[in-house]
């Protein structure tokens, strides 16, 4: 596990510096178009299988839960619009960012 995972920041002030850095990723996200403004239509949860948050870039792994989420049909992709994971942790900052942008 790498040194930037969720389950490495257990102390107070570690976990409160690293949802700062997640903040700033996700905010970055957003705002250069990495990930859709478009609404969310679908949210599942479950069991991770080793594919990459989208926030943080690490895998979200089989013990963790990962947050998948899916957003209207983009006009260009169509169909093949992907759905984006998350950690829990991860996804809960990124709604956050995200909602206090939209408002901003």
């Amino acid at each position: 596990m790498k040194s930037d995972s969720p389950q490495k920041h257990q102390s107070p002030g570690g976990l409160a510096r690293y949802v700062r850095e997640l903040r700033g990723k996700a905010g970055r996200h957003i705002r250069f178009g990495l990930v859709p403004r478009r609404a969310v239509i679908e949210i599942w949860a479950h069991r991770g299988c080793g594919e990459t948050c989208l926030v943080c870039g690490e895998p979200v792994l089989a013990s963790e839960f990962e947050i998948e989420v899916c957003f209207e049909t983009d006009p260009i992709l169509g169909k093949e619009t992907p759905a984006y994971r998350f950690h829990h942790l991860c996804y809960s900052v990124w709604a956050a960012e995200r909602t206090r942008l939209r408002k901003a």
